[in-house]
């Protein structure tokens, strides 16, 4: 099986940023609370583990927590959990007194307001607008607002209603949309020095330079935001939707290129025909690429999908019936060829199960589905959780 080992571009040895984002992120040492709130596909989780959280002196306790789309109770419970590892008395607390309701949510905010942290640490709470809802937003001003000199909390989210919005305070820094994204100047200088291809042109000309293919990652429409209705496409025709609109770009390209294009997708895409709430539909993309890289993330799906007895195989299902499914659904007319976990995220089936074997039981599910490979990720570079 052909395995291909993907980075990303090595930019000063890491992910690029701005010497204007930069400027702004080196005050964020200095702060009690951080709230980065954007859209997704904004790099939020990477500035933190890439910058922030590596910039940190070693002996800073980090704690790092995903929320995710689960019941209330399960919510409440996995985030006191997290607490915990920064405060044990306080999360402790906290979980004993259960999902807070009217009666309860002061008790909640004063117990959030005294925590205590006894050597300096940082608690990030990622995709923070899963659990905005679990409390009144005083609440969640009482995390932001708490005494410990000696702890930073950062919230990730994206964008939130306003009256759950965190309000700022003195200590606290506040990183949006404008503060994530390039200015235009920023994305040439990136695109200069990365060697990004654009467009079809471009693509053409890095097949001409030697480069064996040409991959597309997240081709998609923007789905979340509470502001996603304001989005303007100028150069939209009369009648066309978001399949059109990329299936358009896709025949460009292929008219120009001759090297094999790969296209990156949500894991779900490959696993359903979705509707084109994306525009990313694997059976309409199929006749104009010959590679379709879905990205099925165990960590990504629901904690209790395919974990049935033994629960450690769930990444070898997940993969395997996965690729099957994605080949299906494009009738055999491409290469499946797909992205495989190989980093570790904290949530519940990570916690008790992300190992080696993890990352190997995925490459045995592609195998066993008999595919065209499969490209390893992990933001950071990690070659030691490759198997």
């Amino acid at each position: 099986m052909k395995q291909r080992h993907s980075a990303p571009v090595p930019l000063e040895h890491g992910p690029y940023f701005s010497e204007r984002q930069r400027t702004k992120l080196r005050t964020a040492p200095a702060m009690r609370a951080i709230f980065i709130e954007a859209p997704s596909g904004y790099g939020k989780t990477t500035l933190v583990q890439e910058f922030l959280l590596d910039a940190l002196p070693k002996r800073t306790r980090r704690a790092y927590h995903r929320c995710m789309q689960e019941s209330p109770w399960a919510a409440w419970r996995n985030l006191c959990l997290a607490l915990q590892t920064i405060d044990a008395a306080t999360g402790t607390a906290l979980l004993r007194l259960g999902l807070p309701d009217e009666d309860s949510a002061g008790d909640a905010a004063r117990l959030l307001l005294g925590m205590e942290c006894a050597v300096p640490g940082w608690l990030v709470l990622d995709d923070f607008h899963h659990a905005a809802g679990l409390a009144p937003a005083f609440v969640w001003q009482a995390l932001l607002n708490h005494a410990c000199p000696r702890l930073c909390m950062v919230l990730v989210a994206q964008p939130l209603p306003r009256n759950v919005m965190p309000c700022e305070t003195s200590g606290f820094l506040r990183l949006g949309p404008e503060d994530l994204r390039l200015t235009e100047q920023e994305a040439r200088e990136y695109a200069a020095r990365a060697g990004i291809a654009l467009n079809g042109e471009e693509a053409e000309e890095l097949h001409r330079r030697g480069f064996d293919e040409i991959q597309f990652d997240y081709i998609r429409f923007p789905t979340d935001g509470v502001n996603l209705g304001d989005a303007r496409y100028r150069w939209r025709e009369p009648g066309m939707d978001m399949d059109s609109a990329i299936l358009s770009f896709l025949r460009h390209v292929r008219s120009r290129v001759k090297a094999p294009i790969s296209v990156d997708i949500y894991g779900a895409n490959g696993w359903y025909r979705t509707g084109a709430r994306t525009g990313q539909e694997v059976e309409l993309f199929a006749p104009w690429v010959d590679v379709i890289c879905p990205m099925y993330y165990p960590s990504h799906f629901e904690q209790n999908f395919l974990a049935q007895n033994p629960p450690e195989r769930r990444p070898y299902r997940i993969y395997n019936y996965g690729t099957q499914r994605t080949r299906i659904i494009a009738r055999g007319r491409v290469i499946v060829r797909p992205w495989a976990q190989a980093f570790y995220l904290n949530v519940s089936y990570d916690r008790k199960y992300y190992n080696l074997d993890y990352v190997r039981l995925q490459a045995e599910g592609v195998r066993a589905a008999g595919t065209g490979g499969i490209t390893y990720w992990n933001n950071s570079g990690r070659y030691d959780d490759i198997p």
